[in-house]
């Protein structure tokens, strides 16, 4: 068993990540394309870390699906961790029950003890170089579900945003990392919904846009404080499932993941996939887009 996310023993080799989004498993036969891929996925790609961004489930029984999302990535043995998205809290279920059904699947790098700020998906995971050096910091933010908004008197519905107290948590814990050749610990984000940055049009972008980004309607500040620290080199997200692109704004990479489940809700041909990500010894990292028709 795993306990530790560490960089091969050779010092110049990477660490993947296999970033999957949107699975929407709904009980039925859909589900097994989504698994199939999921195999696939895997097996080209041989990842350090698998996280899924949000919305594995969009059920009503949504526990018995966690569990058997958790059955299916262990038979990899590779560590596997997760943010919650909007649907995935459909039925009657809370946040800590899919916690605790998918908690006992060995390869589960979920925390067991969480952060006492809002909801519950917000942690913090290292990774090690060979010698026990930290030289990467993953953070993973819930970012909600939906509300409702007071705009000029009026209340406007609209999905929720990361909160301040997450935000300042956020400032905490990156002060905290250690300092590396002068510069604070690189790291890298996880979240479902996009921040409100992800709608800057910039002429850097790169990759499909087939939706405008769905984002929260008040901007409470993630971004400034990462641009302020300099530690966080790219946010990945999900949420909108028919964009995959990716932009660099004011040195950070905002990067969507791409679809892996077979829900559809636009009448468009879409191939599912996923995102590799390579973080480097140096600090750097590449990404790049796979789709099912490669693996």
């Amino acid at each position: 068993m795993i306990n530790q996310l560490k960089f091969k023993s050779n010092s110049t080799s990477d660490f993947s990540i296999l970033q999957l989004t949107d699975l929407h498993l709904m009980q039925n036969e859909k589900d097994e394309l989504t698994f199939d891929l999921i195999k696939r996925l895997v097996l080209a790609t041989h990842p350090d870390l698998i996280v899924i961004t949000g919305d594995l489930t969009m059920h009503s029984d949504s526990i018995s699906l966690y569990a058997v999302l958790g059955k299916h990535l262990e038979k990899f043995k590779i560590p596997f961790t997760y943010v919650f998205g909007n649907h995935d809290t459909e039925g009657s279920a809370i946040k800590e029950e899919l916690i605790q059904a998918i908690a006992p699947y060995k390869f589960n790098f979920f925390p067991k003890n969480k952060e006492d700020i809002f909801d519950e998906t917000n942690y913090k995971l290292s990774i090690f170089n060979n010698i026990n050096q930290m030289i990467w910091s993953l953070f993973f933010f819930d970012s909600n579900n939906t509300k409702d908004y007071l705009i000029e008197e009026k209340k406007v519905w609209g999905y929720d945003t990361i909160h301040k107290n997450q935000v300042n948590w956020y400032s905490d814990q990156v002060k905290k990392l250690p300092i590396i050749s002068g510069k604070i610990c690189p790291s890298i984000a996880f979240f479902h919904i996009p921040l409100p940055e992800f709608q800057i049009k910039s002429p850097l972008k790169i990759g499909n846009q087939f939706e405008n980004p769905c984002v929260p309607l008040e901007n409470t500040g993630l971004f400034q404080q990462m641009k302020k620290y300099s530690s966080t080199k790219g946010v990945f997200v999900g949420h909108d499932h028919y964009n995959d692109f990716q932009f660099i704004h004011d040195e950070i990479l905002l990067a969507y993941g791409r679809v892996t489940g077979y829900y559809d809700y636009l009448d468009i041909i879409y191939l599912r996939g996923a995102r590799l990500i390579n973080l480097h010894q140096d600090g750097s990292f590449d990404t790049k887009i796979i789709l099912e028709n490669e693996v």
